[in-house]
C-alpha cells in the first residue's frame, strides 16, 4: 500500500489547482485527507495551511498546529536528513 498517500495528495494537488480536471477546492480537501491519514508528508503540510488560512474548512489554528506537529514530529525522527550543523544549532 506504500505510495497510496502520495497518490491522494497528488489527486488533491490536481483537484485544487485544477491541473487535468475542473478545480473542486472540496474534491482536494477529501483527496488531502486521506493522503494526509495515510502518512503523506506534504498532504500533512497542504491541510495544515488549509486549516491555517481557511481555504475550503473553517479556519482552525489548533487543527493546523496538529498537522503541522505530525510533519515536524516525522522530520525530527530522521536527524541524518538534516546537517548536523543545523540540527546542533536548532535543538539548543
Amino acid at each position: 500500500m506504500a505510495g497510496y498517500a502520495d497518490a491522494q495528495m497528488g489527486l488533491g494537488f490536481m483537484f485544487a489547482t485544477g491541473i487535468g480536471k475542473n478545480s473542486s477546492q472540496a474534491k482536494a480537501l477529501v483527496h488531502y485527507t486521506f493522503g494526509a491519514l495515510g502518512g503523506s508528508q506534504l498532504a500533512q503540510m497542504a491541510l495544515a495551511y488549509r486549516y491555517w488560512s481557511g481555504i475550503s474548512v473553517a479556519s482552525n489554528c489548533e487543527t493546523a498546529l496538529t498537522y503541522y506537529r505530525k510533519v515536524s514530529h516525522t522530520v525530527a525522527s530522521y536527524p541524518d536528513s538534516c546537517p548536523t550543523q543545523y540540527m546542533a544549532k536548532h535543538r539548543k
